[in-house]
């Protein structure tokens, strides 16, 4: 609509649950980029690294009842998606805040994604998953929260899955998050108070050192209670969504104007110490690599899993 020559992809809108991106793969056909797939993680394993998948079970390419219909809608759309109660004409937003929502726990669904992990972990010989939006596999039929989510349950009671990692990003709609209640012992969780604390802390906002110091601490007002451990906290200050290390010492506000969207979040918890983006000022750029620095001390010295965000390096012009 913007008239621009841009090309909107995220990979968070899937329509396959058994198909990797073929647009990643060197030849993107059928044939091949199964195999190709398989050849990167037994690189990852002889280099002696795991493969955790980034999976969304929670909304699909589909979108709402102005969106196409792939697969799902034209299977059974009540079956797949939470519809409005009272006119399942339309779709519900609220629960992932996405345009459409997967019941996850409908028997059917919940079959259906417990054979497409199955497939990932027996045919792709990946060693764990990232959930988004993890808050959505905890709803039941009427939306509400489970004790004993069915899908949940298979992770643990299926002998496929005894070897796997999961990790979980507790967010979700108007069911709120699920840190430190994410009904799987065996599971780690995003620690996102730990991301805004910290922000918080190094640029200089007072009266939070409690805070400071229980996520430094491992959280235990967050994990402890339910049965959890700080191993059950991954810790973080960037992830994939908003500003990278380098963005958050940079900008104080965000600029996504390119894309003619103003898309991101708004509230960033950052501070640019003087200049707004580059800058050539070597006193601004001294600082800002210090908080760079004390982000990943705080970050690695912390109790917790530590979760780095690949690309947040220092400025290039960088000494340190």
């Amino acid at each position: 609509m913007t008239g621009l020559p841009l090309t909107n992809f995220w990979g968070y809108d899937p329509i396959s649950f058994f198909a990797p991106q073929s647009s990643y793969c060197v030849s993107p056909d059928a044939a091949t980029h199964v195999r190709e797939f398989r050849d990167f993680v037994k690189a990852a394993h002889r280099h002696g690294l795991e493969v955790i998948l980034d999976v969304v079970y929670n909304h699909t390419g589909e979108d709402d009842q102005d969106g196409p219909v792939i697969n799902f809608k034209g299977i059974d759309n009540s079956v797949f998606y939470f519809l409005n109660p009272t006119d399942k004409h339309f779709y519900r937003h609220d629960l992932t805040e996405c345009p459409n929502a997967v019941r996850c726990n409908h028997p059917f669904v919940a079959k259906l994604i417990e054979e497409s992990l199955a497939y990932w972990v027996s045919e792709m010989h990946v060693d764990g998953f990232r959930f988004d939006l993890g808050s959505v596999l905890t709803l039941g039929e009427d939306a509400q929260r489970l004790q004993y989510p069915p899908f949940v349950w298979a992770l643990n009671l299926d002998e496929r899955f005894a070897n796997i990692k999961v990790i979980v990003e507790p967010f979700g709609g108007s069911q709120g998050d699920v840190l430190g209640s994410f009904p799987d012992v065996n599971s780690s969780t995003w620690n996102f108070r730990f991301k805004s604390a910290i922000r918080r802390f190094v640029r200089g906002d007072r009266g939070i050192i409690g805070e400071v110091a229980r996520r430094i601490a491992g959280s235990s007002d967050i994990f402890v209670q339910r049965g959890f451990s700080p191993l059950s906290g991954v810790s973080y200050v960037t992830c994939h969504d908003g500003f990278t290390l380098n963005d958050l010492v940079s900008y104080e506000r965000k600029h996504n104007e390119t894309n003619g969207e103003d898309s991101g979040d708004e509230d960033n918890i950052s501070r640019n110490y003087g200049i707004e983006g580059p800058t050539t000022d070597q006193a601004i750029t001294a600082i800002r690599e210090r908080q760079i620095r004390n982000f990943l001390a705080i970050l690695f010295l912390s109790q917790g899993i530590p979760m780095l965000l690949a690309g947040g390096r220092m400025p290039a012009n960088s000494t340190g």
